[in-house]
């Protein structure tokens, strides 16, 4: 099994004078190049699958937070509900006083007391519980946006490695940056582990990345067409739509 850690490094001699030989110098410029292509390349595709799964994460958070606010909604309506079915006008012994009768206006109190009590714990709890769901969310949304800034500005230094004029530390620096950019990203929130194991698959990764790709193209095709045609499919395609 071949070591990925393994490189084959590049050998520059000094000639007469102490000068470094031009012919090699390029050649050891050249074979860094391609190293830190490499390396870019591997960073850009690592920072796009962080942000699909901090936007996974988002997505998670929100839900969570709907479904408990759905939740809340209907153990309230419930509760009250349950509570004002006593006093419906079958319940007849609430116009005739007797022992039996107070019994269970005493119980009718105890459960309203209790109902009212669950609600209160429930709106207090749901009150901290949704919007630190809400806040989550946000948090991974912007980590989301920022892994993809990360990735767009990596594909810019991997376009401009070409440029003969840049040089051996030019590429260092770069990577340096990004380096220190996703050390800061990574602490901005933390995805779980059972994230990580679903995009470990990659697979998932790359049909998301060649969907999105995919449709860029096909934007590219209705880009060409006349605009009648265009009119007359979409037209089309509103008819045949359940």
């Amino acid at each position: 099994m071949e070591n990925c850690l393994k490189r084959k490094p590049a050998i520059v001699s000094s000639g007469e004078g102490g000068h470094i030989d031009e012919n090699e110098y390029s050649k050891y410029k050249q074979q860094t190049r391609g190293e830190y292509e490499d390396l870019m390349m591997e960073f850009e595709f690592r920072c796009r699958r962080a942000a699909m799964m901090n936007y996974h994460e988002a997505s998670r958070h929100d839900n969570n937070a709907y479904r408990l606010e759905i939740l809340v909604a209907f153990l309230g309506t419930v509760s009250v509900s349950s509570i004002f079915a006593w006093f419906l006008p079958g319940n007849s012994w609430l116009t005739s006083p007797s022992t039996g009768n107070l019994s269970r206006l005493g119980t009718l109190g105890i459960v309203g007391v209790t109902g009212a009590g669950l609600l209160h714990l429930l709106s207090k709890g749901s009150s901290r519980i949704i919007p630190s769901l809400s806040k989550r969310a946000e948090t991974y949304v912007g980590a989301a946006a920022a892994w993809q800034r990360l990735a767009q500005k990596t594909r810019s230094y991997r376009i401009r490695l070409d440029n003969p004029k840049l040089d051996v530390p030019d590429y260092a620096d770069w990577y340096e940056g990004l380096i220190a950019e996703r050390e800061r990203l990574c602490v901005m929130a933390v995805i779980p582990q059972t994230t990580y194991d679903k995009f470990n698959n990659p697979r998932l990764v790359y049909h998301t990345m060649r969907q999105r790709r995919q449709m860029f193209l096909q934007y590219l095709q209705l880009e060409t067409s006349d605009l009648d045609d265009f009119q007359t499919e979409t037209r089309y395609h509103a008819k045949v739509e359940p």
